[in-house]
């Protein structure tokens, strides 16, 4: 029998999965067309390695990209939207580096993308200025550089193939404990602003093989 919390989490996951899904699929082909270089990161990452798609409570996309690649972010391939005001898109945080008006599954949408800090935020608006959602961050820390990343390989992810760094393994032992393959840490925007490696057995913890099987 499914715990009760974490059968909500999953449900909230999925629900959120199926509505980011195609955006985050835009985005990171846009970033393949323009031969931008970037790879699964975060949560992102550990689906791919442990469940082949979306961790199974997860509700947003995480890549990492080398920081002298961040400004190629300004010069996508889709229509550059310059607002007579920015405040129309709405951010609570963060400062707008771009807007993007796009074409997504026959409907016309602006991508907006915004710098918080040390990483960057992809946003999804509708045509009138209302945010749609949330889509991806993409890390960029000083620690990620050419020699951690290559050689990249592509390996599943749902029905698409993400680029993989060499070294995931280390990264994943590092940020989900060297167990990260058998135990899931129950984590998202619904629980936390943030997942926290220091506070992991704060988390609901769960044996991934008895539990997910059974979804």
């Amino acid at each position: 029998m499914v715990d009760k919390f974490l059968e909500e989490q999953i449900t909230y996951g999925r629900r959120r999965q199926s509505l980011v899904r195609p955006y985050f699929y835009f985005f990171v082909d846009t970033l393949e067309r323009n031969n931008i270089l970037y790879t699964a990161g975060g949560g992102t990452l550990l689906g791919t390695i442990r469940h082949g798609k979306e961790i199974p409570w997860d509700d947003d996309y995480d890549l990492y990209m080398l920081e002298k690649d961040i400004p190629s972010l300004k010069e996508l391939d889709l229509d550059h939207y310059i607002p007579e005001n920015y405040d129309e898109f709405y951010q609570e945080n963060g400062k707008i580096i771009c807007i993007y008006s796009c074409v997504i599954a026959g409907k016309s949408k602006y991508l907006v993308i915004s710098h918080y800090s040390s990483f960057i935020h992809v946003y999804i608006y509708d045509d009138q200025k209302n945010i749609v959602c949330f889509v991806t961050d993409i890390f960029y820390e000083n620690r990620l550089n050419e020699k951690r990343m290559y050689p990249i390989v592509k390996m599943k992810f749902g029905n698409m193939l993400l680029p993989i760094m060499n070294n995931y393994h280390e990264l994943l032992c590092n940020r989900y404990g060297k167990d990260y393959m058998e135990i899931g840490h129950i984590q998202n925007h619904n629980i936390s602003s943030y997942y926290d490696p220091k506070k992991c057995n704060e988390y609901k913890n769960i044996d991934i093989k008895k539990t997910i099987d059974k979804l």
